[in-house]
């Protein structure tokens, strides 16, 4: 595994506590995010990536069959000095967990997990997918197990939400809707608590979703009660830790107008909630070859003495296959310049920023990056540009 002692992402991945990789969907957001947990390994770091993205590409770009809901170690070698894990993020488990710990006692916690409301709205709960990737990038933080914490986020939009999540919990609860849902779920409390939304309305409810699902739905909230304040405790750590100088978000996009656009929406969107960009990775980038075409004949004469294969061409032959490299060659040349064109705009874009952040090249490579050693190769690459 190629584990040279300097390359342009060092800087980024021991500076930074967390990083957060952001982009639209087929731009390496999820190779990204694994190098550089990858890299912080290799410079001694214990880092764990961490994927939200229902694709699950990670186990792949890892050479992993499968991807547990449980961090995992990433065998690395014995030369390298740190460690890496990988952990495919699970809404259900995190919430699962959230209750276990925050409840205020284990029958309270039993009554909220064994709730068939509580499992079906914990899985499709709008917005709780969301939140409890935010609960989990939090958890890891406070653990203190890791030196470097990666996220790889979703495609474009949900990527946002999933920003958005602790917002949107904290204006909620702190709502005048948040708070009367608040108070009617303590008036409920105690024995005869049911009861008291007795009458016309339970009955007139319970016509359209059945007696079971608001009987669930009741008991859930009475359960849930208590966990209010700690939810709204959480999601205003979680809100101070994106937006502190210990996190820093890397906007992934290539060099094509489409995922361009989307990063400059990131970007400023970042910059509207008050989170800091620490740099912009343009992956599939073409770069050029610096060849002469004029050496390319004498180039292949000479080579040809040493490959005894390409002396059995006669030299007609051999300046066709000149003529094809100079024609691949311009072609390289052509695509070099268009994508040194389209990252124009972005590169001014990292420079606005105070202090201006770094925009890194990462080359197109011809093969899929699907192991270690390709990730290492990917991180290896990079160039500032």
């Amino acid at each position: 595994m190629t584990t040279d002692s300097n390359t342009e992402l060092d800087e980024l991945v021991t500076n930074q506590k967390i990083l957060i990789c952001v982009g639209s969907g087929g731009v390496g957001k999820t190779t990204t995010s694994a190098a550089l947990a990858l890299r912080a390994a290799q410079r001694g770091l214990r880092s764990i990536v961490v994927t939200v993205d229902p694709a699950r590409r990670l186990a792949n770009a890892l050479g992993m069959h499968k991807m547990p809901d449980r961090a995992v170690s990433v065998d690395l070698g014995e030369d390298t000095e740190g460690s890496m894990q990988a952990l495919m993020f699970d809404a259900q488990v995190t919430f699962d967990e959230v209750v276990r710990k925050h409840a205020k006692n284990s029958k309270e916690r039993d009554q909220i997990l064994k709730n068939p409301f509580y499992k079906t709205a914990s899985k499709s709960l709008s917005g709780a997918h969301e939140y409890m990737a935010m609960e989990r990038l939090l958890m890891l933080h406070e653990s203190g197990q890791y030196d470097l914490i990666v996220l790889d986020t979703p495609p474009s939009i949900h990527a946002l939400d999933l920003l958005r999540a602790p917002d949107k919990l904290l204006n909620f609860l702190e709502s005048t809707a948040g708070r009367t849902f608040i108070r009617a779920a303590k008036s409920m409390s105690g024995g005869l608590g049911l009861f008291r939304l007795s009458g016309l309305m339970a009955r007139g409810v319970s016509r359209f979703v059945g007696s079971n699902f608001f009987g669930d739905l009741l008991s859930f909230i009475q359960n849930f009660e208590g966990m209010y304040p700690g939810f709204r405790e959480r999601a205003g750590r979680v809100k101070r830790l994106l937006r502190s100088k210990d996190t820093g978000f890397v906007v992934v996009h290539a060099p094509e107008e489409a995922t361009l656009r989307e990063a400059y929406r990131f970007d400023a969107e970042l910059k509207k909630e008050g989170m800091n960009v620490k740099g912009f990775v343009a992956n599939k980038v073409h770069v050029s070859a610096q060849f002469d075409p004029d050496k390319a004949q004498p180039t292949l004469e000479s080579i040809s003495l040493e490959h005894p294969a390409l002396a059995l061409y006669d030299s007609k032959v051999r300046k066709r296959i000149v003529k094809k490299i100079k024609g691949l060659n311009q072609q390289l040349e052509f695509l070099a310049e268009q994508d040194a064109l389209a990252l124009h705009e972005i590169s001014t874009r990292a420079k606005a920023h105070t202090p201006p952040v770094p925009v890194y090249l990462v080359p197109h490579f011809t093969q899929d990056l699907h192991d270690v050693d390709g990730l290492s190769r990917f991180a290896c690459s990079a160039t500032l540009g």
